[in-house]
């Protein structure tokens, strides 16, 4: 019996099912003579509730690479994290005994920040939604103050669809122009039978993707689905669920109504809302909003000496639940 507990505590060490007070996540980096200064795309290891967007290399001057990983979250099913203090070590790849260390050639590199945020709203402009779009215009302007609020460079479009002929997209303002966009929201008022879900969250996407933007991107969908219109809906499908951006799903329970075919949309089950009002979103406004602006980036200077072999830079985070 005890050795049966013994090995369960062990497992839980090594997979935890709980959020510690320091999480983490390891990238590549190296800066050969060849291709100069790169870090891996994907992690080489992290802690199970990190999420992160993206990471990147660049020389900052004054002998320095600056290496950041954008857009980091820390989060379980049911809770979000603050970062409140971020810790860098490194260590030789290919030297497995070597312990990671803090390295102390460069002074004042270690940086935590909140992550500027870019955001897509779309919204369902089919009829099933007309008696539901008072409110669900109103909840799509509350989450653009929400983003302005914390994001001062902060940028936001939105797209407006019903069929896969009539999705029709402004261009990103920044959150000081909010009320243009609030009016547009407001303005809008073409509705239409059919229903291009997936092909109107995959143009959000690609807004996404063509948007030159240093900080965390976002997408936030309100419909009552299903996909009625969309081409090729499996690929299309397939292209969104790839993408690396935090979708949040938010169902409008009208006649027909299928919930998984917006949690198929959203990053995750816990990121997919389904409300028989919009007005009921006042019960998970909160969450929704610590989704969209609990973001960070973990930035981190060394020496742009070039290199034999290449470094395991790890980020090392504290965090505490929010409240």
């Amino acid at each position: 019996m005890l050795t049966i507990i013994v090995l369960g505590v062990t497992a839980c060490q090594k997979n935890p099912f709980w959020v510690g007070d320091k999480e983490y996540v390891t990238f590549l980096y190296n800066n050969s003579e060849s291709k100069g200064p790169t870090v891996s795309a994907v992690h080489d290891d992290k802690s199970p509730f990190i999420y992160y967007e993206g990471s990147s290399v660049e020389k900052v001057g004054n002998g320095r690479v600056q290496i950041k990983i954008a857009g980091v979250s820390v989060r379980t099913i049911n809770k979000i994290f603050n970062v409140n203090k971020l810790e860098v070590k490194e260590k030789e790849d290919d030297y497995i005994r070597e312990r990671f260390s803090e390295q102390t050639e460069v002074k004042d590199n270690v940086f935590l920040k909140k992550s500027e945020l870019a955001s897509v709203i779309i919204i369902d402009f089919t009829t099933s939604m007309k008696d539901e779009m008072l409110s669900t215009r109103e909840y799509a302007k509350g989450f653009i103050d929400q983003i302005a609020d914390s994001s001062a460079n902060g940028m936001v479009a939105v797209i407006f669809f019903s069929g896969r002929n009539a999705i029709s997209a402004t261009p990103f303002y920044p959150t000081s122009d909010k009320e243009v966009l609030k009016k547009l929201i407001d303005d809008y008022n073409t509705y239409g039978e059919q229903t291009a879900v997936l092909a109107a969250t995959y143009a959000g996407i690609r807004m996404l993707e063509d948007l030159s933007f240093d900080g965390s991107k976002s997408l936030i969908l309100f419909s009552d689905g299903p996909d009625t219109d969309s081409d090729q809906p499996d690929s299309t499908l397939s292209k969104i669920q790839d993408s690396n951006y935090d979708r949040i799903a938010i169902g409008i329970r009208t006649k027909g109504f299928k919930k998984w075919d917006l949690q198929d949309l959203a990053t995750a089950k816990s990121s997919c809302y389904i409300v028989d009002k919009p007005s009921d979103l006042k019960d998970h406004q909160k969450e929704i909003n610590k989704k969209l602006t609990a973001k960070y980036d973990l930035i981190y200077e060394r020496s742009d000496q070039t290199l034999n072999t290449a470094r395991l830079i790890k980020f090392i985070i504290d965090t505490d639940k929010m409240e």
